[in-house]
């Protein structure tokens, strides 16, 4: 990421979102990650990937609805469980899964689904 912010750009994004770089909604989220400073992301990617909050889920007091993606890279399904199972309040899971769009998948699978109903409307 730092020695190649756009290379990195190009191979985190269809990871992300869970498509090719021939997906409006890769290509979107692409120009949105080359839009933005290479020092920001890199700061942004390290509070991100670095931070353990995990201590404080029993303090959180309102109800949670967990979405979890089916194909995260980034967030796998056991980290909706722990939520689930550790937040201080009532907690729901939900899958993401959309028969509409099932080839939506990734950290990002909403942006896919998003891109795809507009393309429908």
């Amino acid at each position: 990421m730092r020695s190649n912010y756009k290379a990195w750009c190009s191979g985190f994004a269809p990871l992300c979102v869970g498509g090719d770089m021939e997906s409006i909604a890769v290509q979107e989220f692409s120009r949105t990650l080359f839009n933005i400073r290479p020092d920001i992301a890199l700061s942004v990617a390290q509070t991100i990937f670095q931070s353990d909050v995990r201590s404080l889920l029993p303090l959180v007091s309102v109800p949670c609805h967990i979405v979890q993606s089916t194909k995260d890279l980034a967030v796998p399904v056991v980290v909706s469980e722990y939520l689930h199972r550790h937040l201080g309040s009532d907690s729901i899971v939900e899958d993401e899964y959309d028969r509409t769009f099932s080839d939506a998948q990734g950290a990002f699978s909403t942006i896919s689904r998003c891109a795809g109903a507009s393309i429908l409307r």
